[in-house]
């Protein structure tokens, strides 16, 4: 399966700040990387070639030590560090991949910072900020603890299990971030909020949130390869995009009843809210799904890596389909009903067994990259306007020829997208040949050279029952002989020419 890159959001408001405050020039003191911001100095970086014991400076320039920026001793070979009494803050995540690091300390003389252990707390114990990486086994958060902070655990490859008090209500983005062996969480009663990528590529197996959480975060729980079982509490009120995206065992959610904004259904994660499909838990071993019809959108990520799901319907309700919802899927054809008017990014991306698509009259925008390595893709049906695209890539990497309808044909270019688009207008011809001949019902079809169709007969128009008969394509002239060798068998039938 294709790895895909996930994407890193930047505020536009960010980017200003960034470039309106250039960096205070960078200054080096023996191991150190600092900066001096009015007398006081910052803590940017630190040789990654010292080990041992660290007793991190108090001065440097002739100026304080307040502050450590945020990974400033990351990658570090240090065993234990002290953190002097004149730094007033922290960034987060300072000792992230210190593989070594069991044992973090603070002069009692810091009115900031303080440390129980080896993990680094700030003075009152209200929030723990890191934890060291080379420590291994379980670990009981202590009671009073209000908050984990961002980046708290990132990478501690050795945690086993960890347990939180009732007093913690807020889990920071990252904090349990690549703690691979992380198999057992115990959450505290009082949990309010998960941050973004809070406990991404762990290893649970088992998920229960606590009925007080309100809040999941972006990727809270993004590759969780080993996850299976998910079991949402009654409190939770948002859910981020992608937060079970890449959990390649998960097989069921189960939703409290009591849950005012979400629901399982069929062990499907749904806001019954606003009739969103949340997810699709990837570990489910069927080969087709009937998406229900009170879904009005299918979200992000929904389906992605469903490689099992080779057929999925879509309800006539649906009008929105989210970004990579159906990205690396077994999917091999798909019909978007008419309802639809935006398909989001990468919707469709990788789906190496997709053959034959067709897109509704209401579809309006089709997002960058929506089909891109479908190697096998060969028709796109379009039975609306040419779509507005986001961007040139829509079919990158696809083969397809792109068919529209003669009611629609004056607004169609020669290319869609880069591909070559053709009218779809295959015609029964009132000739010579229309009629009975030789025992056979014969008719001419007419239309663009090179457009595929299929004949379908029926012997009860009010069945709705229809049999393919002939799949063909028009020859270079744009016509085809069609004869039916079972015409005579029923006293009516009917015939139709469809899309493929």
């Amino acid at each position: 399966m294709a790895a895909r890159h996930f994407p890193v959001f930047l505020t536009s408001v960010n980017l200003i700040l960034m470039l309106a405050a250039p960096a205070a020039p960078a200054l080096t003191e023996g191991p150190y990387t600092y900066e001096i911001v009015n007398s006081e100095a910052t803590i940017t970086e630190f040789d990654r070639y010292f080990s041992g014991t660290l007793a991190i400076t108090n001065t440097l320039g002739g100026c304080p030590v307040t502050t450590i920026s945020e990974s400033a001793f990351r990658e570090h070979a240090i065993s234990a560090v002290i953190i002097p009494e004149t730094v007033a803050s922290i960034g987060p995540g300072p000792f992230i991949d210190c593989y070594n690091l069991t044992n973090i300390s603070v002069k009692a003389e810091n009115p900031s910072y303080s440390a129980t252990n080896g993990v680094l707390f700030n003075k009152n114990y209200t929030v723990l900020i890191q934890y060291p990486p080379g420590l291994k086994g379980g670990y009981e958060v202590p009671d009073g603890v209000a908050e984990i902070n961002q980046d708290a655990f990132q990478a501690c490859d050795n945690l086993t299990e960890v347990s939180m008090p009732s007093t913690v209500t807020n889990i920071g983005d990252c904090a349990f971030w690549a703690c691979f062996a992380l198999t057992n969480v115990t959450f505290s009663s009082g949990l309010i909020r998960i941050g973004d990528l809070a406990f991404g590529l762990t290893g649970m197996t088992l998920l229960n949130i606590p009925d007080t959480v309100a809040d999941i975060g972006e990727q809270a729980f993004y590759s969780c390869w080993d996850l299976v079982n998910v079991m949402i509490g009654k409190g939770v009120t948002n859910i981020e995009n992608f937060v079970f995206c890449q959990c390649y065992s998960l097989s069921n959610f189960t939703v409290a009843t009591d849950n005012q904004v979400f629901m399982s259904l069929d062990g499907v994660l749904i806001n019954k809210v606003n009739g969103t499909l949340v997810q699709y838990p990837i570990g489910l071993t069927a080969n087709q799904y009937s998406i229900p019809e009170e879904i009005f959108a299918v979200g992000p990520s929904a389906f992605e890596a469903c490689e099992n799901l080779i057929s999925i319907t879509f309800p006539n309700n649906l009008r929105l389909i989210g970004a990579y919802a159906f990205a690396n899927c077994g999917v091999q054809e798909i019909s978007i009903p008419d309802n639809v008017t935006r398909i989001g990014l990468e919707a469709f991306w990788n789906c190496y067994s997709l053959t034959k698509v067709i897109i509704g009259g209401g579809v309006t925008n089709i997002g960058s990259g929506t089909f891109d390595l479908c190697f096998s893709l060969s028709n796109v049906y379009f039975e609306g306007n040419a779509p507005t695209l986001s961007g040139s890539t829509v079919f990158a990497s696809c083969p397809a020829t792109v068919y529209y309808l003669p009611a629609f044909a004056s607004n169609w270019p020669s290319t869609f997208a880069g591909r070559p688009t053709l009218c779809w207008n295959p015609t029964v011809q009132r000739d010579a040949a229309f009629g009975f001949a030789s025992g056979r019902f014969s008719f001419n079809i007419a239309g663009t050279t090179n457009i595929p169709i299929v004949v379908q007969a029926t012997t009860n128009l009010s069945s709705g029952v229809w049999t393919p008969v002939t799949n063909a394509t028009l020859n270079a002239s744009g016509s085809l002989s069609f004869a039916d060798p079972a015409s005579t068998n029923s006293p009516a039938r009917f015939y139709r020419i469809v899309w493929p």
